[in-house]
């Protein structure tokens, strides 16, 4: 089958697009992943026809590593590829992941099943989720990306014939926690991450964002514990990019498969994606069970205070309203070179001047007050005085 192309002129998707499980359908589109990432081709290359090798069980959670290579299982139909080319686009450059679709939007199976209204026949969504069974798809994969109507008749087929063995899921617009003409067998164990925005038109005109959130988290069953709802009041039906990007990544890929033996790191992942969002200016929030049908509203870490200023004493109340006055600096002390004649040098002089002699005394030159007695410099040495008595 030859690949198509979603981006236009841009550069051709690596992954491939399923889109019929026919026996007449080339088997190099039934590609397992383990097969593909033990080559370590990150473009799965070619096979020969009928050489499609047996798939692998999956790696245990315990093994999850953030460098670990992953392998993410895309529902075509609902899932926005389309609509959200930039951000899917962004996720299939990641090295560290490894991307399958199965269905397109509008194809032979995006169809809804006969138990729903206005349903058809095979193929639909629900031979879909048959097809994904039977050809060891689920079994093989980290994780499960869902939207829509994905959501609502796929992942609970799956569900059905998996049970607790069943991967990972990303769910946007929730669609298996809405109502639904069949009832929905939600496994004890599953890991489900619920992308919901406020104004998706999966909400009922009469029920206010605040409501719809909390039906959705009623339906989840209470002996399940590993369920998140990341809300978004003012998202549509179609995720706002930043919030697709922030989501599907592969620290959230290994955060939900690590989630079951490391809470600490689940937590940790999605309190910096809801400050990275916020600091985009979108209202997030996460609802997570941290037990059994118990429900937490994820807390941000609180941001260190601010270091206390430099103590400075208080300024009076009458003194801070008035405005701060500078006095005057005082006029700097001008030294004479020459000090004045005392009143007994003037009487001598005079009396030099009576007798004819032309002598006046030279008057007294200024020097700077002298250390203290007993100590002459700056390394107050102890001199003798010089003062002698007879």
């Amino acid at each position: 089958m030859p690949t198509p192309t979603l981006w236009g002129g841009r550069k051709q998707q690596s992954y491939r697009i399923v889109d019929t499980f026919t026996p007449t359908a080339d088997p190099a589109d039934l590609r397992f992943f383990p097969h593909d990432l033990q080559q370590g081709n990150r473009h799965g290359g070619e096979k020969p026809r009928g050489s499609v090798q047996k798939a692998k069980p999956r790696n245990s959670g315990a093994t999850t590593s953030r460098n670990m290579r992953l392998a993410v299982t895309i529902i075509g139909p609902g899932a926005g590829i389309h609509s959200n080319q930039e951000a899917w686009g962004a996720l299939d450059q990641n090295p560290k992941l490894y991307l399958q679709v199965y269905g397109q939007s509008r194809g032979a199976y995006d169809r809804y099943p006969p138990s729903w209204p206005g349903g058809s026949p095979a193929p639909n969504l629900e031979s879909l989720a048959e097809e994904l069974t039977s050809s060891g798809v689920v079994e093989n994969s980290h994780c499960i990306v869902l939207g829509s109507r994905g959501g609502q008749i796929v992942l609970p087929h799956l569900w059905s014939r998996f049970g607790d063995a069943m991967p990972p899921a990303i769910v946007i617009n929730g669609g298996c926690a809405l109502e639904t003409p069949r009832p929905i067998v939600w496994p004890k164990d599953v890991v489900t991450l619920l992308v919901m925005g406020g104004q998706d038109y999966f909400r009922k005109p009469e029920m206010s964002v605040e409501q719809y959130m909390n039906e959705a988290r009623e339906r989840v069953p209470k002996t399940n514990g590993f369920t998140a709802q990341l809300v978004v009041p003012d998202m549509g039906h179609i995720p706002e990019p930043k919030v697709l990007e922030a989501v599907l990544s592969h620290r959230v890929f290994v955060a939900l498969k690590s989630w079951s033996f490391s809470p600490s790191q689940f937590i940790a992942t999605f309190q910096t994606i809801l400050l990275e969002l916020r600091n985009h200016g979108i209202n997030v929030s996460l609802f997570y069970t941290a037990a059994p049908g118990r429900w937490m509203n994820l807390q941000l870490p609180q941001r260190p205070p601010a270091p206390a200023p430099a103590w400075q004493p208080a300024v009076p109340q009458w003194q801070s309203r008035q405005p701060q006055r500078v006095a005057p600096s005082p006029p700097a002390v001008q030294h004479r070179e020459f000090s004045e004649r005392s009143p007994l040098q003037k009487s001598r002089t005079q009396e030099f001047s009576s007798k004819g002699h032309s002598y006046v005394p030279p008057a007294r030159s200024y020097a700077p007050p002298a250390a203290p007695m007993g100590y002459r410099g700056s390394l107050h040495m102890p001199t003798r005085s010089m003062i002698s008595v007879r």
